[in-house]
């Protein structure tokens, strides 16, 4: 990477480094951890917001300069400072004293799809002279502060399966087709992860970006997963988490797209008409009243279905776990809704763990013959799809 100027390219990033934040928070490490390896390699600025900002700090030490992704860093301190002052409220008041503090906005946008720029942003990040930013998941943050962007897209599952409410209920649809809209519009470039993906932004988004403008990237297994040294700890961590002598692994938040409740139930069919137990560990946030209900859900079914025995919840674990998980279980779980392609399939086969995954457009082109593919709607594919994974040792290797 080069410039005509003297000095090198100067890249920002502004990854999504939540751990709660599933796959993204993978990609967007998978990322940084990538841009790393580029050589000649760019001056690289980190800008990160409250959610990532101690987990920013790692990659100072690795070569990144991080900074707080401003004007957010304001609101933040002047909601502090509102609940601080006597007679102020902490909500109305604050965002009060927020405007003020941004001044005048300029509108950019196409037809019913509008977003407000923020020169205030863009003056904070061009006086780390970037050159232009990568932004690993859908954001106004590009459009807001003025700055060229790259942007990745995942997946549109607003427009492709709006019947599941995480991606459409209490105005998300609505506000992601605004986020996407006005983000696809004004993207140097788009990264997609797979042919499917470029199809799906073409068909629905194909009146404001070309297919030129679109490129191919494909998912990796996030950069934290070591082979050797899952290898090593997983006797350690089976015996910290009391883990089952043999299970399947199921990785993934609980959110309804993932498919747990199903996947209880074929554990039940499978006990009953089979007498076949499957132990199944679970790891996932429920962080929010969807993801909260749908544990509840888990809870219930299990007891119901007699199977509580069979399923242990680890709830969220940190990156330094996951491999040993994958490590010692003998299968992933992921009957997933959603894809197009998916992180923890190139993962378990990154750590030779054998996959059961979804007969679903995108996830079919990815997994090809190397997975046992079910349809997700019934759970009596799940439960021949787990029997098979769990029993068929040639099918297995």
């Amino acid at each position: 990477m080069s410039r005509l100027s003297d000095r090198p390219l100067r890249v920002g990033v502004v990854p999504i480094l939540d751990g709660s934040g599933g796959g993204i928070y993978q990609y967007s490490v998978t990322m940084l951890d990538g841009m790393l390896a580029i050589e000649p390699r760019p001056e690289l600025v980190l800008f990160a917001d409250r959610k990532s900002w101690t987990r920013a700090q790692v990659w100072r030490r690795r070569g990144y300069r991080v900074a707080p992704l401003w004007p957010r860093t304001v609101r933040w301190r002047l909601r502090a400072m509102a609940r601080r002052v006597v007679g102020l409220g902490p909500v109305g008041k604050a965002a009060a004293l927020l405007g003020a503090t941004l001044g005048k906005h300029r509108t950019v946008g196409h037809a019913n799809h509008r977003v407000c720029a923020l020169p205030e942003m863009g003056q904070w990040i061009a006086r780390f002279g970037v050159d232009f930013l990568i932004i690993p998941a859908p954001s106004l943050i590009g459009v807001q502060s003025g700055v060229p962007y790259v942007m990745a897209i995942h997946d549109l599952q607003h427009r492709l399966q709006p019947e599941f409410p995480e991606v459409s209920a209490d105005g998300e649809w609505e506000q992601r087709e605004y986020l996407f809209r006005n983000g696809i519009a004004h993207a140097l470039t788009l990264l997609v992860d797979s042919g499917i993906g470029r199809e799906d932004v073409l068909d629905y988004y194909g009146d404001i970006v070309s297919g030129e403008h679109i490129q191919v990237l494909p998912f990796l297994p996030a950069s934290y997963l070591d082979a050797a040294a899952a290898a090593l700890g997983s006797a350690a961590v089976r015996e910290r988490l009391d883990l089952p002598g043999r299970y399947l692994f199921f990785p993934a938040q609980f959110w309804p797209h993932k498919n747990h409740v199903r996947v209880v139930q074929a554990l039940a069919r499978l006990r009953s008409e089979r007498g076949v137990d499957v132990n199944v560990v679970m790891c996932g946030s429920a962080t929010d009243p969807l993801r909260a209900s749908v544990l509840d859900k888990v809870h219930r079914t299990a007891a119901a279905e007699g199977v509580g025995d069979l399923i242990q919840i680890l709830g969220y674990v940190e990156d330094a776990v996951m491999a040993p998980l994958y490590a010692a279980s003998s299968g992933l779980l992921l009957p997933t809704f959603f894809g197009p392609t998916n992180i923890p399939v190139l993962e378990a086969w990154a750590l030779g763990v054998p996959v059961l995954t979804s007969d679903l457009r995108g996830i079919r082109e990815q997994c090809g013959h190397a997975a046992v593919l079910v349809d997700p709607t019934s759970v009596r594919a799940i439960a021949d799809g787990i029997h098979s994974l769990w029993s068929d040792d040639l099918l297995r290797s």
